[in-house]
């Protein structure tokens, strides 16, 4: 656990880690692309239980605009 908090601590005083993975740094490469590499077939499931939509970065610097959104299964 202590390496694990010494990781955290080292990136957070980081400066070049902090501002490219802060709000500021990501925002114009929202939504982060998550590639398929080639060759990859379709999944043969016909549902997944997260559905993620992609709702835009402009209400996130603002925690209180932040839901939960859970579905039953």
């Amino acid at each position: 656990m202590d390496a694990e908090r010494a990781a955290v601590q080292a990136r957070a005083q980081d400066p070049d880690f902090v501002r490219q993975c802060s709000l500021d740094g990501l925002q114009a490469k929202l939504p982060l692309p998550w590639p398929t590499p080639a060759g990859t077939p379709p999944s043969p499931k016909p549902d997944y239980r997260s559905h993620y939509v992609y709702l835009g970065w402009q209400d996130l610097p603002e925690p209180a605009t932040w839901q939960v959104v859970t579905r039953s299964v």
